[in-house]
């Protein structure tokens, strides 16, 4: 059971290039997603990162690799101290 994106919310094209989405949900804050990951977990960060990021969002993933749901975490770029970006 899917749920629509907003069009102001994350890239989800981005994901399912990579990622099978079989169901979403919000918290609020936070978009997860729940399906099967398409390719390795670091191959899987690695390709969505940019599209995500660059729409101001941070991507977490956790593949089981075990037959088992896969997860994307998706939640707002945090800002650093006090709405202030860091800097390395």
């Amino acid at each position: 059971m899917e749920q629509s994106e907003s069009a102001d919310g994350p890239p989800v094209e981005a994901l399912r290039a990579v990622f099978d989405v079989h169901e979403v949900r919000s918290d609020g804050r936070r978009r997860i997603y729940y399906g099967e990951s398409l390719v390795p977990e670091q191959m899987l960060v690695r390709e969505i990162w940019s599209a995500f990021r660059g729409a101001g969002y941070d991507v977490e993933a956790q593949v089981s690799g075990l037959g088992e749901t896969d997860v994307v975490i998706v939640e707002p770029a945090s800002q650093g101290v006090e709405e202030i970006p860091w800097k390395n």
